[in-house]
C-alpha cells in the first residue's frame, strides 16, 4: 500500500468515525470506521503512516459512537419496558400518576404532562401529587 493510499484511507477512517459520533442515525459509520480503521492498520503493518493519529482517532470515535448508540437503545428499552412504574401516568387512570415519589421525579415525560396538565400538590407533606386531566375541547 503506497502513503497517499495509506493516508486517504486513515482520513476516511477519521471521518467515518465523527460521523458516526451522531446518536443512532451514526451507528452504521461507527462501525464502518472501526472495521475500516482495523483493516487499514492491518494491511499498514511495518510501514510509516503519515496520518497515524486520523487512523487512531478514527477507529477510537467509532467504537465510541458505537457505544453511545448501544446505551441510548437500551435506556430506551428499558425505559419502555418498565414504563409502569416509571411513567404512572398513562391517562386513562390519571388520579394514580405519583408524581411526588422520589423516584419517579426523574421520569416525568413530556407526553404524561400533556396528557395529565402539571402536577397539582396535595397539600399534606408526604401526600402524593396529584395528576389533573386536561379539559377535552369540543370540535
Amino acid at each position: 500500500m503506497d502513503k497517499i493510499t495509506l493516508i486517504t484511507r486513515s482520513i476516511r477512517c477519521f471521518v467515518l468515525g465523527l460521523i458516526g459520533l451522531v446518536p443512532v442515525l451514526g451507528l452504521p459509520f461507527a462501525i464502518s470506521a472501526w472495521v475500516y480503521g482495523v483493516v487499514t492498520a492491518r494491511k499498514a503493518t511495518g510501514r510509516f503512516n503519515p496520518a497515524a493519529r486520523y487512523l487512531l482517532l478514527g477507529r477510537v470515535l467509532g467504537l465510541v459512537g458505537f457505544l453511545v448508540s448501544v446505551f441510548i437503545f437500551l435506556m430506551n428499552w428499558y425505559v419502555k419496558a418498565n414504563a409502569e412504574q416509571l411513567l404512572p401516568c398513562d391517562g386513562s387512570t390519571c388520579a394514580e400518576c405519583r408524581v411526588g415519589e422520589p423516584w419517579s421525579q426523574l421520569f416525568v415525560s413530556f407526553r404524561a404532562l400533556q396528557r395529565c396538565g402539571p402536577p397539582i400538590h396535595g397539600g399534606e407533606p408526604g401526600s402524593y401529587d396529584l395528576c389533573v386531566e386536561k379539559p377535552r375541547y369540543a370540535s
